[in-house]
Formats: C-alpha cells, sequence, structure tokens
C-alpha cells in the first residue's frame, strides 16, 4: 500500500472499528489516530496548560485554539469537529504552517492613496499632473 494512503472507519461501538484498524496497522505499518482519544487528550493538555497556546503551529509541534474557542469548548457549547483536523495532521507528521496574511487590497483604478502612504517623489509627480490638467 502507498505511504500516503488514509482510511477512515466508522461505526457503532463494538462493530470492531478498533481490531481492524489495529490489524491494518500491524498489516501495512499505519498509523492509527483515534479521534475522540486524540482530542480529548490534546483538550486536557491545554486547559491543564498556564500559558494560553494559540492556535497556529509552536515549536515542538503543539497547535492550541483560540482563547475564546477553547473557552467555548469548556463551557460545553457546540464546536465543529473539522477545527480539530490540524491536531490531526500534526499528529501524523505532516508540516504545518502558519496562515499566510492577506495579500495587500489593491486600489481600484482612479482611486487614491491617503496623502500619509506617499512618498516625497509620488507627491511631486501628483502635484505636477495636477498643474498640466488645470
Amino acid at each position: 500500500m502507498p505511504d500516503i494512503f488514509r482510511v477512515l472507519m466508522l461505526g457503532p461501538r463494538g462493530a470492531g472499528k478498533h481490531t481492524q484498524a489495529k490489524l491494518l496497522s500491524e498489516t501495512y505499518g499505519w498509523k492509527i489516530v483515534d479521534f475522540k482519544e486524540l482530542v480529548k487528550s490534546t483538550l486536557e493538555e491545554l486547559i491543564k496548560s498556564e500559558v494560553h497556546i494559540p492556535n497556529n503551529p509552536m515549536p515542538g509541534g503543539r497547535i492550541g485554539l483560540s482563547e475564546a474557542e477553547l473557552n467555548e469548548v469548556i463551557e460545553g457549547k457546540q464546536f465543529p469537529a473539522w477545527k480539530f483536523i490540524p491536531w490531526i495532521l500534526n499528529y501524523l507528521g505532516c508540516p504545518l504552517e502558519k496562515k499566510r496574511p492577506p495579500p495587500p487590497e489593491e486600489k481600484p483604478e482612479g482611486e487614491n492613496p491617503p496623502e500619509e502612504e506617499l512618498d516625497e517623489e509620488t507627491k511631486k509627480k501628483r502635484d505636477q499632473e495636477a498643474k498640466k490638467k488645470a
């Protein structure tokens, strides 16, 4: 089997998910991810931590939640499961990186940037063009 092959096993309690996962792991060397256990243990670690761990990759591979998200979980509010996907990827050793900042906004044509954003050279050119048009 390819190294990147992934299998998701779902089923009711007692259906044999863990047994089959163990057999597949022994046969193919796949890493088993117990989603419930991974989320539970990571949340316990975050809650016990004296220092808030932000929701981006940290040195040493630690990934947290925003403070607001962590408080929602602690209060027992519903929380979407997809937000834990980075934890699974990190557990599997997939490289993660911080979210890149959005690209700078492009100004619509004809819109002038604020005065404080202009350098002296640009101000001079603008003033010369305004004189020519007048």
